[in-house]
């Protein structure tokens, strides 16, 4: 390379101008490179002589019947070939997929979960992203994450599946509630021998849980059971009303203030799982939208999802 090559070289500024350069040498002449771009002649011919000016080599060397390559250009030819090929599988693997933060998030949970935490925690994401439309669904259907039913679910226990993403993000502890009215009437209990003589609510989806085993059998066998449901809504409703006890995540304390929390031991814990498909996490809104509730969970895990018993009258909120 001449000194004054040498001085005259930047480095190609543009990129899309080498496209141009590799189009030339496939196709032989100006001509049938701008053919192929579709662009006129003089476009192809003024981004090739850019190219060499960034270069600080001549490319080409032109003949009676083609243009051919200098030394020179036979070396980074292979190179720009690499890079067509990297552009047209990256062009290919992505075909399709929705680069904009918009359109809808599917998010699958419980009830329960999605009444208490779910629904107020997304209120700052939907604002964050107005282009986004949230869809929930609480019902107690396992739905698959690799159909366009659900793109995220919050489950309580963990995927087996080597197709799906799950991160654990906190844990639910659970105890036992009861309206201040019902204990100022019957009493409070401090243990399950206590509650012996108790009424009793239950929640069907809890007593159904193998991990709430303890809370299932001693159930089974008590003869004071007076409201049952698996609505969490009226579970909750039956709790205010002041039917009797009933068993609860220990949250439940941060939302109705008005029940108590007994002082009986733990009746068990379920860890919580963010979920989704692997494929899913490639789609930028599903992708937002799942490291935001990772990002929540972790700013309520010291208070709302923190294992070990609460204190009753424990309501930190943080």
């Amino acid at each position: 390379m001449t000194a004054a090559g040498r001085k005259g070289r930047h480095g190609v500024q543009n990129w899309e101008d080498l496209r141009y350069v590799l189009t030339v040498v496939q196709e032989g002449s100006y001509s049938a490179a701008a053919r192929k771009l579709k662009r006129d002649h003089s476009t192809v011919r003024r981004r090739v002589e850019a190219t060499q000016r960034a270069l600080g080599i001549r490319l080409f060397q032109r003949t009676r019947y083609a243009m051919r390559l200098t030394d020179q250009a036979r070396q980074i030819i292979d190179v720009l070939d690499s890079m067509a090929e990297l552009a047209s599988e990256l062009e290919s693997r992505f075909a399709g997929v929705d680069i904009r933060l918009a359109g809808p998030v599917k998010i699958t949970t419980s009830e329960g979960f999605a009444n208490h935490w779910l629904v107020p925690r997304m209120v700052r994401f939907q604002r964050e992203n107005p282009l986004i439309r949230i869809e929930m669904d609480s019902s107690s259907q396992v739905r698959d994450l690799g159909s366009d039913d659900t793109d995220i679910a919050i489950r309580f226990t963990r995927p087996k599946q080597h197709t799906l993403v799950a991160q654990k993000v906190g844990s639910l502890a659970f105890g036992l509630f009861a309206a201040r009215s019902y204990l100022d009437t019957f009493g409070r209990p401090d243990s399950l021998g206590a509650l012996n003589n108790h009424k009793l609510i239950v929640h069907r989806g809890f007593i159904e849980n193998p991990v709430l085993r303890t809370w299932s059998e001693y159930v089974a066998d008590h003869p004071g059971v007076v409201f049952e449901s698996e609505a969490s809504a009226l579970f909750a409703a039956a709790l205010l009303s002041g039917y009797g006890v009933g068993l609860a995540p220990n949250y439940t304390q941060l939302v109705y203030p008005e029940l108590e929390l007994l002082p009986i031991p733990s009746m068990g814990e379920m860890d919580i799982w963010l979920t989704t498909h692997k494929d899913k996490r490639k789609i930028p809104r599903v992708a937002t939208a799942f490291e935001y509730l990772r990002n929540a969970f972790a700013n309520d895990r010291a208070t709302w999802f923190r294992t070990g018993q609460f204190k009753p009258g424990d309501r930190s909120r943080s």
